[in-house]
């Protein structure tokens, strides 16, 4: 009978209404992005004559929202408001239209007006619907369309790098039949996006914000489902196992069943999960956190058998059925791609799987675990009295003390003189009120001066982030403008530098290590030294427990340990290779010229012109692609102390020291390197191999018919794979010069015949030889052709009255067209693909098939592009050929097994890190690599067992001659020392916060120099554990707050904004915590030192409220999880209890609006006029 109510609740709960039927495969919104680059001449006028078109073409919506309509009466309609005055005013405005915006209606012409100004990118998008989804959803209304807009185009705009206050749009609604859509156009206010194309993972970004939107309702049903169903899935894996780790107790007499618990698992169930439980807990470490990414592999294993045996049960195996229904669903509105719908489908049961094998882990560990502590209840109320009556203010003076000191440190570091560190600290502390008299600060500085001359730097900090912030942050406070600033801190990082060079110096004159070049190399007794200090990190665990597993395989070798999940993602690269000047700089110092000079606005405008034909256009993509490759190496070159930004004009030049390493080469018109520059920067005239290498240039040889490439099948498939953008662009004008709009001034040049032969006409012949006559002019001026560049091209006047004559003629016929305010002569379009087209008629013998177009421009016009790419590509192979990476004859290419494995490298850069991690480990003398591969050695078993005997009794290590600081340097670098290494790292980092823009958000308050110094916030410390105290002593959420706000009412008047914050920060760590039944604790140190920042004293200070059982012992009692168990239990049945009133809540609503959607789309729909059905036109699709 029990079993039969748990299934009628589970089935209460996980039932929800049928999802609505219909849900297309395809995606569900359609959004489109384009826009025209403000290089081109037309693209203002383009986006001026778009504005008009969306505002007033047939078709748009121009009726008015109701939250419109309000601000329009008030505007412009003098009268009642009634729906006649309504539909008069619509009917009769000047200027009818559907434009709207942010905060409602606009101007088509004030935008217009605004956009002529614009002299930086307009885009323009299109959001569409199809017509039976928009019905169902509501979305035949204008005002659904303008709601969502509004709400998410500043969030579109956002995610394209576009601030709200920075944004400026309007759009307009077309109900067109078969599929209503928007139109939105966008800009910046003020420009600051240099590029204007959007990667595709933003715009399925974007077009993910507005299906999230629009189907709201919908998705929301469908992830309650989803969410109902994995979340009792959950709970129940929850309780059962609870179940067994109360039986492993053996307390038979505490069990107490009630009516709706999850299903149990029947006996033979029990038995089996027992005996996997009991072997899981054997295996876990004991100790450390309970996390299931974290754990080894061979756990991962156990938890996963135990995990799949869960899921194959009938309650969680429907429960799990009915979640992946609910997610293919969910999916499908998104996409109808098959694979995208099956991954979905398998990361939500991966997902399950997860959430399931951390509460087995959990019921684990309970198993095992040593040790519980529980709140004593006679002294948490003793505690809680204490509480609520003191008056005791908190006590900041050994706060104000370790800042004043930490800031001391790091003036007098930084090189500042005594008297003015003094002066620092006064006014600090005068401004942040601290009562700090002169003694006492001679005093902190006298100090602070001992313990400086103890010599201890901050050697491996120097060149971190947070050491940095420091700095500034002392160096501004102190008075320093940001050169200042930024150049004391550049002394800093070199002191550091030079004093760790110091202290490895002399270790290596111990014998601790060697110096080759100008890295640091540990001897046999520097090894020595280091292992008595020396900590493990989470790779070498992993490395070594792998081979303790393997102890009897033989032939280990990386790649078995690259296959172990475990090391490969804790893998890290602690010293990463520093960059490298290569041969791509010579193009970058070719940019900044002879005046070795450049802005990116000027580098911008150079690319731009030189990716832009004598027909003035660009190849945007490629302009862009270039721009982004020289700004990316500009700023490396930037942060690597190699170029020099002058942010008062913002410049970049290369600083005098790199000038000597290249030369310009007058005869190839370009730079070089020296022969100095080479040497200095090890620059080999042979090629890399880089990862372009790995990624394109080898996969030719891969898809090639038995591994083996030519030249001629090189070319073929770089034929095939690049677009003859020349070719394609000719088709498209041809196409539009024969459509119906053109046909007719088209056919004056171009005979068209019946079968859609094409030839010349009289005409046309006369065409081609007047344009031929300026061919050469418009060529010689790049397309920027006027009377002033005309006579520097004829040279002589005689020639100059001539062609200009020749010009004037040809624009009385209607060839060429003078543009009055530039004064420039350009060909009319449709005439220069007239033009065009006649030429390629002519090479063809005179005609031409209309249907063969693109094949003969395919034919005639060379694919220069793939050309380009063939040799490109061939000039690498060859280059890898040659470093014996490739083999082969001439014009042939096969990989060797040398260029395989430095393949492998690039692709897996893992690879490198292991091999530098394991050679540090061998060197250390932990493991031994021979012709059986790689194993432990005795001297690792004689290391583990030093550190389990020093875990065991709680000792400290230490060595005489290593500090941490040294040995932490040692390990990061896996025995490379290099201090010079270590100091440009620092001086990069440093260099970073100079060219953006930090100084300006340093701040010197006293909780940004306290945060800075690293010292805790002693009232964000009493607070949380005064809060924590209360709330585990038993006191709810408002309770604590009451008490706390009343103490501090009366001794501290902090803002009471903050107090809650902490408050509930508080109470959020210890709800979290009793959901897993685990005390929240407060040490003895925090104990202690809570009440000593109140003034107590040793007598006064409350006894510490928590008491510890020995849990081993009370396991075996069988007493252990009975509590905890309990919890569980009563928690589990209320979640599903609420959760199951919430489905029958949720079940009703939603049934109720459907039925009332669904009536008001009918009379919405009975009372709409039809509109004009077709596709879209060809200007909304560009």
């Amino acid at each position: 009978m029990e079993i039969f109510l748990v299934v009628l609740i589970i089935q209460s709960v996980i039932l929800l209404e049928k999802i609505q039927k219909g849900v297309d495969f395809l995606s569900k919104v359609i959004c489109k992005m384009s826009f025209k680059h403000p290089n081109f001449k037309d693209s203002t006028s383009k986006n001026i004559s778009h504005i008009g078109y969306i505002a007033t073409r047939s078709g748009v919506d121009k009726t008015i929202s109701e939250q419109d309509l309000e601000k329009e009466l008030h505007k412009e309609i003098v009268g009642g408001s009634d729906n006649k005055t309504y539909v008069n005013y619509i009917d009769k405005r000047t200027n009818s239209h559907g434009l709207f915006g942010q905060e409602g209606i606009v101007d088509p012409k004030k935008i217009q007006n605004e956009i002529r100004k614009v002299d930086s990118f307009v885009w323009r998008s299109i959001v569409s619907l199809r017509e039976e989804d928009a019905e169902k959803i509501g979305f035949l209304s204008k005002g659904k369309w303008q709601d969502m807009l509004r709400k998410k185009v500043p969030d579109m705009a956002h995610e394209m790098g576009i601030g709200f206050t920075n944004l400026k749009w309007c759009a307009a609604i077309h109900m067109e039949k078969g599929h209503p859509h928007a139109h939105v156009v966008f800009w910046e206010r003020e420009p600051k996006k240099t590029v204007g194309i959007i990667s595709v993972n933003s715009l399925n970004k974007i077009k993910k914000l507005y299906t999230d939107e629009i189907f709201e309702e919908e998705r929301l049903q469908l992830l309650l489902e989803k969410n109902i169903s994995r979340d009792i899935l959950r709970d129940l894996a929850g309780v059962n196992i609870s179940n067994i780790a109360r039986i492993l107790k053996s307390d038979k007499q505490n069990e107490k069943i009630k009516i709706g618990v999850a299903p149990r698992l029947y006996s033979e169930q029990e038995n089996e999960l027992i005996n996997k439980l009991q072997a899981l807990s054997k295996s876990l470490p004991g100790k450390g956190r309970v996390n299931f990414k974290f754990m080894s592999e061979e756990i991962k294993e156990e938890v996963d058998i135990i995990a799949d045996y869960l899921l194959k049960q009938p309650e969680f195996s429907a429960s799990l059925t009915k979640n992946l229904i609910s997610v293919e669903k969910l999916t499908r509105m998104y996409t109808g791609k098959d694979e995208a719908i099956k991954k979905a489908m398998e990361n939500t049961h991966n997902d399950i799987k997860k959430r399931i094998s951390q509460i087995i882990l959990r019921a684990a560990v309970e198993v095992q675990r040593e040790n519980i502590f529980v709140v004593d209840d006679d002294l948490a109320c003793e505690t809680v009295v204490i509480i609520k009556n003191m008056n005791n203010r908190i006590n900041l003076a050994t706060e104000h003390t370790k800042v004043l000191k930490n800031l001391c440190f790091s003036l007098i570091k930084i090189g500042e003189k005594e008297e003015h560190v003094l002066e620092t600290l006064n006014n600090f502390a005068k401004r942040e009120s601290i009562n700090c008299q002169r003694d006492r600060l001679l005093n902190i500085l006298k100090q602070v001066k001992e313990d400086e001359d103890e010599d201890e730097a901050e050697v491996i900090t120097l060149s971190t982030t947070k050491t940095i912030d420091k700095h500034l942050s002392v160096l501004k406070l102190s008075g320093n403008t940001e050169e200042e600033v930024f150049e004391k801190t550049k002394k800093i990082i070199e002191k550091d530098s030079r004093l760790l060079e110091k202290k490895f110096r002399v270790l290596s004159e111990k014998g601790f290590f060697w110096k080759i070049r100008e890295t640091y190399l540990l001897t046999d007794k520097g090894k020595t030294e280091l292992l008595k200090i020396k900590e493990l990190d989470l790779t070498e665990k992993e490395i070594f427990k792998f081979l303790e597993t393997k102890e009897i395989q033989k032939n280990i070798g990386l790649d078995d340990f690259l296959k172990n999940k475990n090391i490969f993602s804790s893998l890290r690269d602690k010293d990463p290779e520093e960059f490298k000047i290569g041969h791509y700089d010579v193009r970058v110092r070719d940019e900044f010229g002879h005046k070795n000079k450049i802005t990116l606005k000027e580098l911008e405008n150079n690319i731009y012109e030189r990716y832009t034909d004598n027909e003035l256009n660009t190849n945007i993509e490629k302009a862009e692609q270039e721009i982004d490759m020289l700004k990316y190496r500009i700023n490396k070159l930037t942060l690597n102390g190699y170029v020099f930004l002058d942010k008062k004009t913002g410049a970049y030049s290369f600083v005098n020291e790199m000038l000597d390493f290249f030369k310009y080469d007058e005869e190839k018109e370009k730079y070089m390197f020296t022969a100095e520059g080479k040497e200095a920067f090890d620059i080999s005239n042979k090629m890399e191999f880089t990862r372009y290498d790995a990624n394109v240039t080898l996969s030719y040889i891969d898809n090639s018919k038995d591994k083996i490439l030519t030249k001629e099948d090189l070319s073929e498939v770089l034929h095939k794979e690049i677009l003859n953008k020349t070719a394609e662009r000719y088709f498209h004008e041809f196409s539009e010069i024969l459509s119906t709009d053109f046909i007719e001034t088209t056919k004056k040049y171009v005979s068209i015949d019946s079968e859609g032969n094409l030839s010349s006409t009289k005409e046309g012949n006369l065409l081609g030889i007047e344009l031929n006559k300026l061919k050469y002019y418009f060529k010689e001026s790049k397309g920027l052709l006027d009377d002033k560049k005309l006579k520097e091209i004829c040279k002589t006047d005689e020639k100059f009255r001539t062609i200009s004559n020749t010009l004037h003629t040809q624009i009385k016929k209607g060839f060429i067209e003078k543009n009055e305010d530039t004064g420039f002569y350009k060909i009319k379009p449709d005439i220069l693909s007239t033009k065009n087209l006649l030429y390629q008629i002519y090479k063809e013998g005179g005609s031409l098939k209309q249907a063969d177009i693109r094949a003969v421009l395919e034919k005639n016009i060379p694919n220069y592009e793939a050309k380009k790419q063939v040799s490109y590509i061939c000039w690498r192979l060859d280059n890898l050929k040659e470093q014996d990476y490739l083999k082969g004859e001439k014009d042939k290419y096969e990989i060797t097994t040398n260029g395989a494995e430095k393949r492998e490298d690039i692709l897996v850069p893992e690879r490198r890190l292991l091999d530098k991690t394991v050679s540090y480990l061998v060197r250390l003398g932990l493991i031994s690599v021979d012709g059986n591969g790689y194993k432990n050695t005795d001297e690792y078993y004689k290391y583990k067992e030093i550190l389990e005997t020093v875990k065991e009794n709680k000792l400290k290590r230490e060595s005489s001659i290593f500090s941490n600081e040294i040995a932490k340097v040692v390990d990061r670098t896996q025995n490379n020392v290099d201090v010079g290494k270590i100091e440009r790292n620092g001086k990069r980092i440093l260099v970073g916060k100079y060219i953006n823009d930090e100084y300006e958000e340093i701040k010197t308050t006293y909780d940004d120099i306290r945060s800075v110094c690293g010292i805790s916030d002693t009232k964000l410390k009493t607070i949380k554990n005064l809060s924590t105290m209360l709330l585990v002593s038993g006191a709810n959420l408002k309770e604590t707050t009451s008490i706390i706000e009343s103490w501090n009412a009366r001794a501290n008047k902090m803002p009471t904004e903050r107090l809650k914050e902490i408050i509930d920060k508080a109470h959020d760590t210890v709800k979290e915590n009793n959901l897993w039944d685990k005390t929240t604790l407060i040490s003895t140190k925090e104990w202690k030192e809570t009440f000593e920042s109140l003034g107590f004293t040793e007598e006064e200070t409350p006894k510490w409220m928590f008491r510890g059982e020995n849990w081993e012992n009370f396991n075996k009692a069988g007493l252990g999880l009975v509590s905890s168990v309990n919890k569980m239990w009563q928690g589990v049945w209320n979640a599903l209890r609420k959760q199951e009133k919430k489905t029958e809540m949720d079940v009703i609503y939603a049934s109720k609006k459907q039925t009332k959607d669904m009536s008001k789309a009918a009379k919405k729909e009975q009372n709409k006029k039809q509109k004009s059905s077709g596709m879209f036109h060809e200007e909304e699709m560009e």
